[in-house]
Formats: C-alpha cells, structure tokens, sequence
C-alpha cells in the first residue's frame, strides 16, 4: 500500500495475507475477503488515501524468480492501473531475510528495481494519518459542522428507533449506578469523542447528561421496570444497551463518514482514562 509519484514508488504499508491463506510448500493464495477487506481500511488511515501498488511473497530458499502462477497474478494486478503498472517483491530467508523487488508492467515484463528504507525517503504529506472528522473532510470546517449536525441528526433517528421505556415514573440514575452506566458507556463515549472531537457529562436533573460539542445532548437513567439503563435526546425514554449509537450509525451509514469501518485506528478508542477523570469529578460535584 503506497503511493506512485513520477517514476518512484513509495511504499507505505505492508499487509499480511490473512488467517485462511492457503500455506503449501509450492503454492500461495492469499485470503482474497481478508486482504480486500484490510487495504480498504488501511488506505483510508491516510489523509492521501493509499493505493494498492503491488504485492510481495515468500519464495523458498534461495529461488527469487516468479513462478507461472506469480505471472498471472502479477499482471493481473500490473493490468489495474497500466499506465504505472505494479511492483512485486519476493522475500527470502537463505538463511538471511532478503528481499528482491520488481517492476512490472501490463505485459509482464520484470526490470529489477533498487529501494531506499525509511520514512525519510518519503514526503510527510504522504504519511500524515487521519486524526479526527476534519481530517476526513480535508480541514474544511463548514463541511465537518455540516456533518456533524447531520451525524447528530442520524444519532436521534437511531435513539428513537430504539424500545420505547413504557413507565409513567420519572427517570433518574443513583450515585451507585453512574459508574456501571459508565462502563456500558464506554464504547459510545469513544465512538462520539472521535467522531466530534469531545464529549462531557454533567449531573442534571438527577440524570447522566452526554454533551456532544453544541449539537446534541443525550440524557441517560436507570430503567424503571426493569434492569438495565435508558437514554433520551428529548422527551421519551428509550431502551439502551452498549455500543447502540455506534453500532446503528456503523450500519446505517451516512455520507462523509460512512464508509469508515469500526476497525479504524482510533474511532473506538478506549476512553478507561476519561472515564476514571468523569467519575472523580461527578464524585466531587455529589458530594458538594
């Protein structure tokens, strides 16, 4: 995974080949579901998104010449973009690590090509990595507000879609319950502090009130009837279990941000830390 400028080749992430690849002592096959599924997620860690640029594999011993099977494939994937081709690099343990790469292009012809290590040789736009929502938008902060009211918009449809709470009874979360809503919280709290870039909770009105930036306010109590804990964007009540408000946007969706999977690196982020500062300070706001 990488990018291509002029006739330089800069490789930036290199991926496995997965749990059900096929290991034998004279062919390969890489878990096609894995890989395919794991380059979109990497490519989309990048504020460039990378590119798949080519393909590397054992070969043993001393053998670093391709195989008719490695023919095929290479210009299978040199065919995706012909206009630079695809390099393809076979690593070598004899009994040192040693790693050959190549050019090569729609025709499947190979030119030996030398490389440079390290993230010196490669320009800092390339290796910048996706920090928050306005990276995704491009820093552009009329379309990251844009989205986020859109997003807070999607986040009421999903709580309202939740069980509705049937008691007349007024809702409210005790002292001794905060710190196990907390937990339940946890995952949802990451999801938001990422995706808006900052969460807090405050006490009011005896219940657990989840501010996200200035565009949505979600209030959560311990169910009545039963147990278990129930939130709320406005007047009704809703059943809530964790991990439901990222859980129903992630399959949802919603333009911008939609395409970004749950296994991207810091959008479920584990927030134990702020959730130990939370609990220290409601602690001290109860007791005064």
């Amino acid at each position: 995974m990488g990018q291509v400028s002029g006739d330089i080749w800069y490789v930036i992430e290199a991926i496995d080949p997965g749990e059900s690849s096929v290991f034998e002592v004279a062919y390969f096959e890489y878990d096609r579901e894995y890989t395919t599924h794991l380059a979109n997620v990497t490519a989309r860690l990048y504020r460039t998104p990378l590119k798949l640029i080519g393909l590397w594999h054992r070969h043993p011993g001393s053998f670093d010449s391709f195989s008719y099977t490695d023919n095929g494939t290479n210009i299978k994937y040199a065919r995706l973009a012909p206009e630079t081709g695809a390099i393809s690099a076979l690593v070598n343990i004899d009994p040192d690590f040693r790693l050959t790469v190549y050019h090569v292009d729609a025709d499947c012809r190979y030119r030996k090509i030398p490389y440079d290590v390290g993230d010196t040789y490669i320009p800092g736009n390339f290796l910048r990595q996706v920090t928050s929502l306005d990276d995704c938008l491009g820093g552009r902060r009329e379309g990251a507000d844009e989205v986020k009211e859109a997003l807070a918009g999607r986040i009421k449809e999903i709580i309202d879609g939740l069980p509705l709470v049937m008691s007349d009874m007024p809702m409210c979360i005790e002292d001794e319950y905060v710190e196990t809503l907390l937990c339940s919280l946890e995952r949802d709290l990451g999801f938001l502090d990422s995706r808006f870039g900052g969460v807090s909770l405050m006490r009011r009105r005896n219940l657990l009130c989840v501010k996200v930036g200035n565009v949505l306010e979600i209030d959560f109590a311990c169910m009545v009837t039963r147990d278990g804990f129930a939130c709320s964007h406005g007047e009704a009540w809703h059943e809530y279990h964790s991990g439901d408000i990222a859980e129903g946007v992630m399959s949802k969706g919603l333009a911008g941000i939609s395409e970004q999977a749950e296994e991207d690196r810091g959008f479920f982020k584990c927030v134990k830390g702020k959730i130990k500062c939370l609990m220290e300070r409601l602690q001290k706001n109860t007791k005064s």
